[in-house]
């Protein structure tokens, strides 16, 4: 004979056997999602230093790279700017003094210029000459009389002054 209970109590054991495997399931879930958790984030942090040592690398290298193109180009820019201020200050000083020079050269043939004029207007056309024998010889402008008497030398009369 069959037992009545047997079919509640089999029904009540693989109930049980469910919620364990429900339980047993859970329990395997929660276990998984921690060490999923745990793994993502030694991932993570994995990354973080992986990345900051990268990071601190670049500009490490960066830092190098600046200094040793500053120490390399820096003198020869100093020597060069130099060599440009040098030059180009002498130059704007030469400039300078042939400017300077170069007025006072025209100050003095202007001067000259006019003390020449004056001269021409108070010597009345006389100009002074070689003759074919080498000696010097007074020029006359034209209308001079000669062989005139002054006060008992020999004197030239010169024609009237254009003033």
């Amino acid at each position: 004979m069959k037992n009545p209970s047997t079919p509640t109590n089999s029904s009540k054991l693989a109930d049980k056997l469910r919620a364990k495997v429900q339980e047993d399931q859970a329990l395997i879930d929660d276990l998984i999602r921690q060490q999923q958790n745990a793994i993502e984030n030694a991932l993570r942090q994995s990354s973080n230093d992986v990345q900051r040592s990268i990071e601190e690398n670049m500009a490490d290298l960066n830092r190098r790279i600046r200094r040793a193109l500053t120490l390399r180009w820096m003198p020869a820019l100093i020597v060069g700017l130099s060599l440009f201020i040098g030059i180009s200050a002498g130059a704007w000083g030469l400039t300078r003094y042939l400017a300077n020079q170069i007025g006072q050269l025209l100050t003095e043939r202007d001067a000259l210029g006019a003390a020449v004029q004056a001269l021409e207007q108070q010597s009345h056309g006389l100009k002074m000459g070689r003759g074919p024998d080498g000696r010097l010889y007074l020029i006359l402008p034209p209308g001079s009389e000669s062989g005139l008497q002054c006060g008992g030398n020999e004197c030239v009369r010169l024609p009237p002054s254009s003033r």
